[in-house]
């Protein structure tokens, strides 16, 4: 088993640099008559040998920069080619990122159903359609009952019960949906 020496290493990354990486697979997934699905996977088959190569190739630089054996003199091309690597690595990273399928919930929420809780269940409203969400000396919040929104003439915004309980409570819209998905029950 031979191994490498440091000039072997700056060698080895020469002539990497002077020879330019395949291009990618062309053609849209609609042409291959291909889902989005599967494109995503092809394209991730050829993006994960890409970032293994780079990954390995960026470690080399950086164990070939840190060895007390390089030239001062090839110092500055190493810690270019070190950078140079990362950047690519780091752009092949988030193209992965942006492949990979994204975890789901598995909870189904009936937006009809939640969008029919009555705002009066969530907030207290006077006899004017009137209620406040802070502090305020006469409230600024009007009900419309017909049509079941909000608005709120201080900072104006408005909307309907989902923004209403994610306003108050300062929840997402999936938490939101869960606490009125629990109410309307």
């Amino acid at each position: 088993m031979s191994t490498l020496t440091d000039y072997d290493l700056l060698d080895d990354l020469r002539s990497r640099y002077h020879k330019r990486p395949p291009p990618p697979p062309h053609g849209s997934p609609s042409f291959f008559n291909l889902s989005q699905e599967d494109a995503n996977k092809m394209r991730l088959r050829y993006l994960r040998p890409q970032q293994r190569s780079l990954r390995e190739t960026r470690d080399n630089i950086h164990r070939l920069f840190v060895s007390p054996s390089l030239p001062q003199d090839q110092r500055w091309f190493v810690e270019w080619a070190y950078l140079y690597y990362n950047n690519l690595l780091s752009k092949i990273d988030h193209q992965i990122r942006l492949l990979r399928p994204r975890a789901r919930s598995h909870e189904q929420f009936n937006l009809e159903q939640i969008k029919s809780v009555p705002i009066d269940s969530i907030v207290e409203v006077n006899s004017r359609n009137t209620f406040s969400i802070r502090e305020e000396r006469t409230p600024s919040c009007h009900y419309y009952r017909e049509q079941n929104r909000w608005h709120d003439f201080g900072s104006s915004e408005g909307g309907d019960v989902i923004d209403l309980v994610m306003r108050i409570n300062n929840w997402t819209f999936h938490e939101a949906c869960q606490y009125l998905n629990n109410t309307s029950i």
